[in-house]
């Protein structure tokens, strides 16, 4: 996947030069550009996974998007100019860093932060409920707030419980896994696909002793992996989650921090984590 999306941005490159409309666009092309609309947090529908005038009329904020603009021929005829390739070449550059078949290289994905500290109901219990919806809203969920989605998060029952969250990401149209038996290459193999995971951590005591319970977002890595970046709804792990929420907003935790807090062994298994993976939205 990442040298499909080095391909990306040099194809982007290639046409950025003039005007083309979406329709005519080669169907890899088409389609490695729905990604990258996709992965820009635009819920741009998909007709055989091609991205076409049709589609896009069916979304009428990327239509008011500063990047498109209408032929003056035809009001329905949507092109994309070279200021909009621009943007998608950036979006590309900075979200897969170049690299060697060997590495995967640094990620970042475009999730927006959202902090648990400000919920209405139960705000130092609700980190779940807020990751969760954080990823959803990234994957084109028609929710407004982690408020909002903690309403059906309750419907089928507690914040904390693993079961009810995959309910209610299924009652949103995000298709979802919760596990038990992750490792990094499963972190990795996630972000390469464009898509974020949400782990389950021990967030108090010391790295030899870890406790606690916490459910932060994965949305990147740097190049050499040492380092994976997080949305923290509850601030920072790095100082003892002293200060406002806010500092957990692409915060970098280190292999070696979730290697004690996040892999631990259970009855003599192999350490293993817990956590969520992403399939997409099925409602697209």
């Amino acid at each position: 996947m990442t040298q499909q999306l080095l391909r990306t941005r040099q194809l982007l490159q290639a046409i950025a030069s003039t005007p083309i409309e979406i329709s005519q666009l080669p169907e890899q092309a088409a389609i490695e550009l729905q990604t990258l609309l996709k992965q820009a947090g635009y819920n741009v529908g998909s007709i055989d996974g091609i991205v076409g005038d049709r589609t896009l009329a069916e979304f009428a904020e990327f239509k008011e998007a500063v990047w498109l603009s209408s032929g003056e021929d035809d009001p329905n005829r949507y092109v994309l100019g070279q200021s909009s390739f621009n943007k998608l070449i950036d979006m590309a550059s900075t979200r897969i860093a170049p690299t060697t078949d060997e590495g995967i290289g640094a990620i970042l994905l475009p999730v927006e932060f959202e902090e648990q500290t400000d919920n209405r109901v139960q705000p130092h219990r609700t980190c779940n409920t807020t990751s969760c919806f954080m990823v959803a809203r990234f994957l084109g969920a028609e929710i407004d707030s982690d408020d909002a989605f903690w309403k059906i998060v309750n419907r089928f029952g507690d914040t904390t419980n693993h079961a009810v969250q995959t309910k209610a990401l299924e009652a949103v149209g995000i298709r979802s896994r919760f596990r038990q038996d992750m490792g990094f290459s499963d972190i990795d193999e996630s972000l390469l696909k464009g898509l974020p995971v949400v782990i389950s951590i021990f967030h108090r005591g010391t790295l030899a002793e870890p406790r606690g319970g916490h459910v932060i977002v994965c949305i990147g890595r740097d190049a050499d992996g040492e380092n994976y970046i997080f949305h923290d709804p509850y601030g920072s792990l790095l100082n003892g989650y002293r200060g406002p929420a806010t500092n957990g907003r692409s915060v970098r935790y280190s292999r070696k921090i979730l290697t004690r807090r996040w892999l631990y062994a259970r009855n003599n298994d192999r350490a293993a984590g817990w956590g969520r993976t992403f399939y997409g939205n099925s409602r697209e």
